[in-house]
């Protein structure tokens, strides 16, 4: 069982954001001050937010949020939305498209972001395979998180439809 942030209930919403590349120390520390700066302030519909974050493999960020008697409003989470592309813009580094696929190398031990399109490709071409790690963007809770882990074989992931499409019959 994973325990990140102790303090913060299951139920909190998650949020988990993959630089397009993994950034330096200093980016990280550029943008873990930056976070950590907006969680004392963050609110929802004039409600605290209770907010915790960590940077994971360099290059992935998770973001979690919960706020006593409801949820949390769209105008707090476009709050933490806007605070985080406006630090990567400054830092010079992009956030992800959803659409991307966050992949975890194994030769390299890094997220490498794919479309789509390439991660079809490289399914049929066995450089991605069943077991092959996906960062898993699908997790919506903290309890989410905890439960199963950021990181899930692409077998049990959204991905497995992939490698049913790239089945070859049996004979």
């Amino acid at each position: 069982m994973n325990t990140y942030f102790p303090t913060i209930d299951d139920s909190a919403r998650l949020w988990i954001w993959v630089a397009q590349r993994p950034l330096c120390e200093s980016e990280q520390v550029a943008v873990t001050d930056a976070v950590d700066q907006f969680l004392g302030d963050w609110t929802s519909h004039s409600r605290k937010i209770r907010g915790a974050s960590a940077i994971l493999l360099d290059q992935v960020l998770i973001l979690a949020g919960e706020i006593d008697e409801g949820e949390i409003s769209g105008c707090g989470i476009d709050k933490s939305a806007h605070l985080l592309e406006e630090v990567a813009s400054r830092q010079g580094f992009a956030w992800s498209s959803a659409l991307d696929v966050p992949i975890v190398d194994d030769a390299r031990g890094h997220v490498v972001m794919l479309d789509r399109t390439e991660l079809k490709r490289r399914i049929g071409n066995g450089e991605v395979s069943n077991g092959t790690l996906i960062i898993d963007r699908t997790l919506t809770t903290l309890g989410d998180l905890r439960n199963h882990g950021l990181k899930r074989p692409a077998q049990d992931s959204w991905a497995a439809r992939y490698f049913r499409s790239h089945a070859t019959p049996a004979s």
